[in-house]
């Protein structure tokens, strides 16, 4: 696991969750993927302050909220009284039964990249026969090869050069389909920018994204303006997967 998870969770929650649409667009998403279904028994691992567990939350007759930072779990007992939580992370919990539904949404990203085929088989070993995962994450890839050249002695073990990279992975264990749901992340000077970066990068040397002129020119060429704001144009990617 990631050595500062706290710091990390901040980093997410000021450069990214504060300035954009990424947890409406993902909610909706949810929320649309769900409609018309039903699940008796769903597990969301990671939810963090639940800012996206409302749409399984509704969907599930038991929902399992899995959360490794226990500071989240009165903020959960409160948003959802009837959930089942767990202060665990993934790699050491036991369950004595199975789930019809997993959310695994922008959790990956705390695993070394070697590390994520065995989170990926152990959640599939707790869906039941005809159950679904859902694995979220954000397409950042044009961002890090753009700077990989730069820093690939010193990027972070998670890295992912492709999201086709990714699915080969997946595919190699379960069915998979995947959807790609448009964000937009308001960057409202150099200064953000280059935080974002280095945060996306997993490097601690931010003066060395800053030296990189060229490649920074580059990501700013390709913002585009929403509201009068410059904002840095992603994909939400939900894969979801189902027994072979």
């Amino acid at each position: 696991l990631i050595d500062d998870k706290e710091r990390y969770i901040a980093e997410i929650d000021e450069l990214i969750y504060a300035n954009s649409n990424e947890k409406a667009v993902l909610k909706a998403a949810l929320q649309a993927y769900f409609s018309g279904k039903h699940f008796s028994k769903g597990l969301d691992v990671g939810p963090g302050p639940g800012l996206i567990s409302m749409p399984l939350y509704e969907c599930c007759d038991e929902l399992t909220l899995l959360e490794y930072l226990p500071e989240y779990k009165t903020v959960l007992q409160e948003k959802y009284p009837k959930a089942n939580i767990v202060i665990d992370s993934i790699e050491t919990v036991r369950f004595d039964q199975r789930f019809d539904l997993i959310l695994f949404a922008h959790v990956i990203y705390f695993f070394k990249f070697d590390q994520w085929p065995d989170v990926f088989k152990k959640m599939l070993n707790l869906l039941t026969s005809d159950g679904e995962l859902l694995i979220v994450v954000a397409d950042v890839c044009s961002i890090i090869n753009l700077f990989s050249k730069r820093f690939s002695a010193s990027m972070s073990a998670n890295y992912m050069s492709s999201i086709d990279q990714l699915k080969q992975m997946l595919m190699s264990y379960a069915q998979v389909s995947l959807s790609r749901h448009p964000i937009s992340i308001v960057v409202k000077s150099r200064d953000q920018l280059v935080e974002l970066v280095t945060h996306m990068l997993g490097i601690e040397d931010r003066d060395a994204v800053l030296s990189c002129e060229d490649e920074l020119q580059e990501l700013e060429a390709q913002m585009v303006e929403r509201d009068g704001q410059m904002c840095l144009e992603l994909d939400n990617v939900i894969f979801a997967l189902r027994h072979c």
